[in-house]
């Protein structure tokens, strides 16, 4: 096994962070674009919903499968790459959408680009860093989210005012731009020049690789769909419940991200660039305290030989952030809710390195990008579809009335919680069990490596985990 400098370790963090951040801001300006595009594409909350969250989940989650094999074989610096332009070419044409299809198009192609991060991200990491050090690469790794989401916020509300107060411009050869279209397209450009910088990540030799007879190339063994199918019945119970408890706590996340700049204008009567500023603010503090928080105590519980540590901390965060997602809800002033906001985002960002560490215990080394794939397909199409979706039919199919955004909020966000605090709960015997197998395996295979004083060319294929496991 090829050993990674620590420079290389810690300067491939940070750019991964970087396209992790500049992929949240693409994808989540929307949230501060509600009314404008609302009023100019004459479309419901519903509508609007799909666009922020269906049209972007459904490549974004489909498109990660086809990517997560290609993550497991190829050069994942180029492939990054091309996702990285992929999706900022396509933010940039949302701001030249004309109707709803046009947008919704668009907005599918956003998605597929940013398919690539999460396999690239988690595969990498897992070729860098050892087990018990995952959780604060992953942390690091992950609270580029929240300033991703923290700048949608503090630099979009900012645009959003500033193209405002210009009202619609005329530009050579693209016609006449309202301001969101022209946020849009500011936001989109430096995503492209952004994107060579993913060209500079270390790319070492996979774990577990063997010398072709043929070419005498190393090469990674290919899991046949055969092999990745009886491991995944093996470990399925666990994989599942870990996936889905992560998708509803994502589905909170998601919700709240969807509807918070509304929630202030329509409650409390601020503007999104008032308002972006605040909730820009609140998610970048309390999002990357909470994904670095859940990363450092996750490892520590690991390090103690707590059983399923990660899930038991994505249980207990889902029951803290009940309390909290009342006051935000429910405050009456809008101090009160970005208190509420705080402590909902304090909990639900550790996910981002809890979840994601859980993700590279229950799957082999060799099945790390599928792993990931299938981990964004449950959790991405679930949570980016249904989370702001079941707040705005809630306002109006339940309440049919649109101002009825807080109480809308206060019904999904607690139901969310508690279905995702009991899936953890149900799945912290199964997951300890496939974890406990898939970290021993990883340890006979470091060892191997060690003693060979150099590269491990044993090639060991998931499905003897799963034979071994049958005989026991």
């Amino acid at each position: 096994m090829e050993r990674t400098s620590s420079v290389a370790q810690w300067v491939g963090v940070a750019i991964l962070f970087l396209a992790y951040g500049n992929a949240f801001v693409d994808r989540q300006i929307l949230s501060l674009l509600v009314t404008p595009i609302r009023a100019d594409l004459h479309i419901n909350d519903t509508e609007f919903s799909l666009l922020i969250g269906f049209a972007f989940a459904l490549f974004y989650a489909l498109f990660g499968l086809p990517i997560g094999r290609w993550v497991d074989r190829g050069d994942r610096s180029i492939i990054l790459a091309m996702g990285m332009a992929l999706w900022s070419m396509f933010t940039c044409l949302c701001g030249l959408s004309r109707n709803f299809l046009h947008l919704f198009l668009c907005r599918m192609g956003v998605g597929v680009g940013e398919a690539t991060v999460v396999p690239v991200t988690y595969s990498l990491l897992a070729d860098y860093f050892p087990p018990e050090r995952r959780g604060l690469a992953l942390g690091l790794f992950g609270s580029g989210v929240y300033f991703g989401l923290g700048g949608a916020m503090l630099v979009g509300g900012a645009l959003v005012g500033a193209f405002e107060s210009l009202g619609t411009v005329e530009v050579p050869v693209l016609g006449t731009l309202h301001p969101w279209q022209n946020a849009l397209l500011v936001v989109g450009l430096p995503g492209i020049a952004l994107s060579l910088l993913a060209l500079l990540l270390w790319e070492p030799r996979r774990q577990h690789r063997q010398k072709s007879p043929v070419d005498a190339q190393d090469r990674a063994p290919i899991v046949t769909a055969g092999e990745a199918g009886r491991y995944y019945r093996s470990a399925g119970a666990a994989i599942a419940l870990h996936h889905l408890t992560v998708a509803f706590m994502a589905m909170v996340l998601y919700a709240v991200l969807a509807w918070a700049p509304e929630h202030f204008r329509r409650t409390f009567g601020l503007t999104p660039a008032h308002s972006g500023a605040w909730i820009g603010t609140v998610i970048l503090v309390t999002g990357t305290l909470g994904v670095l928080a859940g990363g450092v105590a996750s490892d520590r519980l690991v390090r103690r030989n707590v059983q399923a540590a990660r899930l038991r901390v994505l249980l207990i965060a889902s029951l803290v952030a009940l309390p909290a997602a009342g006051l935000f809800a429910f405050g009456t002033n809008s101090t009160t809710a970005l208190v509420g906001l705080g402590g909902i985002i304090l909990c639900i960002s550790t996910l981002t390195s809890v979840g994601a560490a859980g993700v590279q215990e229950l799957w082999p080394a060799t099945m790390r990008g599928l792993g990931a794939a299938v981990y964004q397909l449950v959790v991405n199409l679930l949570a980016l579809s249904a989370g702001p979706s079941l707040v705005a039919v809630m306002m109006d199919y339940v309440f049919k009335d649109d101002q009825m955004l807080a109480s809308a909020l206060g019904v999904t966000l607690p139901l969310m919680l508690l279905v995702a605090a009991l899936l953890a709960g149900m799945g912290l015997k199964s997951y300890a069990k496939v974890a406990r197998r898939v970290e021993q395996t990883w340890m006979t295979n470091a060892s191997t490596t060690s003693q060979a004083g150099g590269d491990c060319h044993i090639a060991v294929r998931p499905v003897a985990l799963v034979e071994g496991e049958r005989k026991r």
